[in-house]
This record gives C-alpha cells, sequence and structure tokens, in this order.
C-alpha cells in the first residue's frame, strides 16, 4: 500500500513539472501562430487549419518566465477555467513546423522514381473534439527524393506505396 501510494505521488509531481515546463515556453508560439503555408512536390495541397482559444491567449503574460505565474493566476481569479488552460496547450502543438524530407530506396540502394507519398497533417482541436486531419500528396523524382515543407500542426504520419514493392517490418525497403 505504501508503494502505491509513493507511486501515485511521484506521479503527480511529474505531472507538476511538466505542466510547468510546458507554461514556461515563450508567449510567441501562442500569441503569433505561423501562416501556414503548403509547400508539397508535385501537388496543390490545402491549408491547415491553425486554431488558438482566446481566453488562453488573452491572459497577461509579460515574458515567458513569468507566463505559468500569469497562468495561475488568471485560473485563481476565475478568469480561466482549468479546461482553457489545458486547451490553450494542447492548441499550442499546431504551431510546430512539419517539415519533412525523405529518399526512398529499395533494398539494393538503388532510389524508386514515382513512389506514391501521403502525409497526413494532424490539427489539435481541444479536449473532447476529433483531432482534424489535413492529407498531402506528392511522388518521389528520379532521385527518390520527395519533401512536404512549411505544414504546421501537432503530427504529420508519412506513408509510401508503390505497386510492386512491400515495406518491410523495420521500415526498410
Amino acid at each position: 500500500m505504501k508503494n502505491r501510494i509513493y507511486f501515485w505521488f511521484g506521479g503527480a509531481v511529474i505531472i507538476v513539472i511538466v505542466a510547468i515546463w510546458l507554461f514556461k515556453r515563450p508567449a510567441s508560439l501562442v500569441s503569433n501562430p505561423p501562416s501556414p503555408v503548403a509547400a508539397v512536390t508535385n501537388s496543390t495541397a490545402a491549408r491547415p487549419i491553425v486554431e488558438t482559444n482566446p481566453a488562453f491567449v488573452d491572459t497577461p503574460k509579460t515574458n515567458g518566465s513569468n507566463e505559468f505565474a500569469a497562468v495561475a493566476k488568471a485560473y485563481q481569479e476565475g478568469k480561466i477555467t482549468a479546461e482553457e488552460i489545458m486547451n490553450g496547450e494542447m492548441l499550442k502543438k499546431n504551431n510546430q513546423c512539419q517539415d519533412f524530407y525523405g529518399k526512398i530506396i529499395d533494398q539494393y540502394g538503388e532510389p524508386v522514381v514515382g513512389t506514391s507519398v501521403t502525409g497526413n497533417l494532424f490539427n489539435e482541436t481541444g479536449f473532447y473534439k476529433p483531432e482534424k486531419r489535413n492529407v498531402y500528396k506528392t511522388q518521389s523524382n528520379a532521385s527518390g527524393l520527395f519533401q512536404f515543407t512549411g505544414l504546421y500542426g501537432s503530427d504529420l504520419n508519412v506513408i509510401v506505396k508503390k505497386d510492386g514493392y512491400i515495406i518491410g517490418a523495420r521500415g526498410e525497403g
């Protein structure tokens, strides 16, 4: 029983440390999201969705080191709720640059030309809402190269397919 108490107390301490670290990130990530521009090789792509939480963004901040204190004070004064704080932190993930460059080669190290590459870009929408997904497509060039650049979101998942090829269990071609 004593070990369980130590385990839960340790977990709570880790969560508090992570929350403090997240709140100390620069305010510029919240107030000035980068303009979402998609530059994907050989395709026309839709613009990714970047959302913000106005209640979280409007909290008074003097600099990155005082951001946690300002948010805590606004919470204590009832200006924002805990859910708004967590939503704001989730929505900050949408401002992460997801530039991805790759080269597709076969088992002999030769480039694979014309491989279909699909990039699934995910954007957080907050609690109790499903993530939004944007799909980008391109093909590898004569050197087996492809890229997804200028994309902003929380995660990017890349899938490659080519008839006659099988992706190995560890991702090798």
